[in-house]
């Protein structure tokens, strides 16, 4: 067998070097200041992916628990509006589990309830179910609104509790700086889908 020889200049590079952040670091996010709108997204998405780092960093969170609780994203529902209709409970709480550990608040949530083919006193049943769910995690002041019965139309099966939307939003100031209305934010769940990526080998399957 032929031995193989590397070039100098190869060989002159360490096998090891020093070990990189898991989330990089984004320099240019912070030269951003004349385009308030461009500020407000990226900022957000720079502070989880410090945040996120902080948390693995000082062991507060898991790969494997992120990754557990991104499954949530499998029930994104198509459109503008980024909403997560989830009909489980334990996916729905690893994931309002995760939102708290990067300390998100009641005002980036709006919470809205799918009775789907619930009639009756099923409905008010389902619905109280899932509103004692939001308040075990602090969110007890998050309303949920009910979604007509035309949009849950084809959300499929669920447990007999129908479904649960969460979405992800970002208050915004008001010209006195107080916050006056809430929005969909891009970056929240940019920055879901990125770690998605991140943890995918730490859930897969030994």
């Amino acid at each position: 067998m032929t031995k193989i020889t590397l070039p100098l200049q190869s060989r002159e590079y360490p096998r090891k070097g020093k070990k990189l952040p898991l989330i990089p670091n984004f320099p240019s996010l912070d030269n951003t200041k004349d385009d308030l709108k461009r500020v407000s997204s990226q900022k957000a998405f720079y502070y989880l992916c410090q945040k996120f780092d902080t948390l693995l960093s000082q062991k507060n969170v898991t790969l494997s628990e992120a990754f557990d609780a991104l499954q949530i994203l499998k029930y994104g529902a198509a459109g503008k509006n980024f909403a997560l209709r989830c009909p489980d409970e334990q996916v729905i709480r690893n994931f309002l589990n995760l939102c708290i550990k990067f300390k998100l608040k009641s005002s980036h949530f709006k919470f809205r309830f799918h009775q789907v083919d619930l009639q009756n006193q099923n409905v008010i049943q389902a619905r109280s179910y899932w509103e004692e769910l939001v308040s075990s995690f602090g969110l007890s002041d998050s309303h949920i609104e009910s979604a007509s019965i035309e949009e849950g139309r084809f959300l499929g099966k669920h447990n007999g509790n129908g479904f649960l939307e969460v979405g992800l939003l970002i208050t915004v100031k008001g010209s006195k700086g107080t916050y006056k209305k809430s929005r969909r934010h891009h970056s929240l769940m940019s920055f879901l889908h990125l770690l998605l990526i991140i943890s995918y080998r730490a859930g897969e399957a030994p």
